[in-house]
């Protein structure tokens, strides 16, 4: 039987999501008291007071339980170790690794609770409620960027050091920093091609469900824009990647349908590839007509970048620093800037603080690898919800690969860790049953 949604359950989606919004859009010390303070004294109102939540569940007899206990332990070793580090070097003040410390354990473990809602349209409110979060970075990368160069994607809008100002500050943040919100953006495609094939099929649709799908929309169109006028180029492979992925799901579980997979997704690879092999001046000839910054940079440096030569110098000698502290000399790169860090998650890690927490957040990824592996090669997990937490898992891991994410952005990291407790929450077979 239906479950029909009150005004208590629209009051509550409404609130929760506002919080969860606020909580990632740097709003200068508000944002992080929103976190660590407001955000769990509403879960423990509903929890005691009213008794109910629709859209989330607290349980704390289930984080006892081993796929969630040694997680969430290794999770708070890296950040008593990695944020000691932090302010022994006078890399980031007490206080805020006290705050991000909370808010990092506290967002593992709200994904573990969102993924316990046993509300019916949990296949919709689940990606709607990571939507508000994700928005929250997306919509402030985007209204950083208009507030500095306007609305213009041209090369010549486009800053030499690829950087904006804060939305609320004078602060000039570097574009990679916010960047890595835009990928969560770019990487919904798939998803969205699945709400739609989902909208041809039903004859009612609910609110939840519109909501999330126009969200969805418009967090796509914001994230594209963002990306090219910041001249990114990873999340052009994060677009692609997320695409490759949903293909090899959907070969799996319908391997009868291999062609109608190839031919729903293959445009999408066909068209680039004939105008980058077989008409190469094609490129040059958009790139001069619409002045567009991002092919310029394809055309100076293509994929060429001093990362791969960082990681290996990084991987070389952080055995001769064990205990971080920047010590390792890092190259120049080609255009004559300094190369402040690795740009990978975990070499970073080592970078900054040491071998030891980078291997406990090592340990703690390497937990979640059966889930998510599951996740993307189980034929079982082919609805909307399982599409959606696999775009968000290609782009993590993109910011993980390239990003200094800790140094760059911990209010990211916080939203990495909620997604992880997410997933490891709903592929739980007790959580996990197909939709109603």
């Amino acid at each position: 039987m239906k479950h029909k949604i009150s005004l208590f359950d629209i009051a509550d989606l409404i609130a929760f999501s506002a919080i969860l919004f606020i909580s990632s859009f740097h709003v200068p010390n508000f944002s992080l008291i929103t976190s660590i303070l407001l955000l769990p004294s509403y879960i423990l109102i509903l929890k005691y007071a009213f008794k109910r939540s629709y859209f989330i569940k607290f349980e704390p007899k289930s984080l006892k339980k081993k796929h969630f206990f040694l997680p969430l332990i290794l999770l708070t070793i890296f950040c008593l170790f990695f944020f000691i580090s932090e302010v022994n070097y006078n890399y980031i003040p007490f206080l805020d690794a006290i705050c991000f410390s909370i808010k990092i354990i506290l967002y593992y473990i709200l994904g573990i609770c969102v993924a316990n809602s046993k509300s019916f349209y949990r296949f919709y409110s689940i990606p709607f409620l990571v939507l508000c979060i994700t928005g929250g970075g997306i919509l402030f990368a985007f209204l950083s960027l208009l507030g500095t160069k306007g609305v213009s994607i041209t090369a010549s809008s486009i800053m030499a050091q690829r950087s904006v100002f804060s939305l609320w500050t004078d602060e000039q943040i570097n574009g990679p920093s916010i960047d890595m919100y835009n990928y969560l953006g770019i990487c919904l495609l798939p998803f969205i091609f699945k709400l739609f094939a989902e909208l041809k099929q039903k004859t009612n649709v609910n609110m939840i469900f519109l909501f999330t799908l126009i969200l969805s929309v418009f967090l796509f169109l914001v994230s594209s824009y963002s990306s090219l006028s910041l001249l990114a180029r990873t999340p052009i492979f994060c677009f692609f990647g997320s695409i490759l992925i949903q293909i090899f799901h959907e070969i799996v579980s319908s391997r009868k349908a291999v062609s109608r997979v190839i031919f729903k997704y293959g445009l999408l690879f066909i068209i680039p590839l004939m105008i980058f092999y077989l008409q190469p001046d094609t490129l040059e000839d958009i790139s001069r007509s619409l002045n567009l910054g991002i092919f310029k940079r394809f055309d100076n440096s293509g994929l060429e970048t001093p990362r791969y030569l960082v990681w290996s110098i990084v991987f070389t000698e952080m055995w001769s620093h064990p205990f971080g502290g920047r010590e390792i000399i890092l190259p120049i790169s080609d255009i004559g800037i300094p190369v402040n860090y690795a740009h990978n998650i975990w070499l970073d890690i080592a970078f900054d603080a040491g071998i030891l927490p980078m291997f406990c957040l090592g340990i703690f990824h390497l937990i979640h690898w059966p889930y998510l592996w599951d996740l993307i090669s189980n034929p079982k997990y082919n609805d909307s919800l399982s599409s959606f937490l696999r775009c968000n898992l290609v782009a993590v891991i993109s910011a993980f690969i390239g990003t200094p994410v800790l140094q760059a952005n911990l209010h990211y990291f916080s939203i990495s860790c909620f997604l992880l407790g997410l997933i490891i929450g709903i592929m739980q077979e007790k959580y996990y049953c197909k939709n109603e």
